[in-house]
């Protein structure tokens, strides 16, 4: 495989792209046969990297991608949202995770709490 951009294009996930193609086509049918009005087609792509060294001791970075997909009928309906971006996670004496919105007010939890308050 000549280099490439990782994207949905590019010749790694043409198993991705039958597959949804083949999924929306097995919905589509399914639902013509049992008169059913709404349905769902989801894909779910997973990406690990691991690290590797070559043989000349030069440092690699290896995708580990898998994927998923699903069809679904009468998809029940559901709430979604997205939390404040840009928090900042950090722990405390005890190992709790604490959030802030900025540094300085973590600063200010962590300096001024008792440890069993945090």
């Amino acid at each position: 495989m000549k280099p490439q951009e990782l994207k949905l294009e590019s010749e790694i996930f043409k198993g991705l792209r039958d597959g949804m193609d083949a999924c929306m086509n097995i919905l589509v049918c399914q639902m013509l046969k049992k008169d059913i009005r709404a349905g769902n087609v989801t894909a779910r792509i997973g990406i690990e990297i691991s690290e590797g060294v070559t043989s000349a001791g030069e440092l690699i970075r290896m995708p580990d991608i898998k994927y998923s997909i699903g069809y679904s009928m009468n998809a029940k309906d559901s709430v979604k949202g997205d939390v404040e971006k840009g928090l900042i996670l950090q722990r405390d004496a005890k190992g709790k995770i604490l959030v802030a919105s900025e540094q300085i007010g973590m600063d200010e939890i962590m300096d001024s709490a008792e440890p069993d308050a945090v």
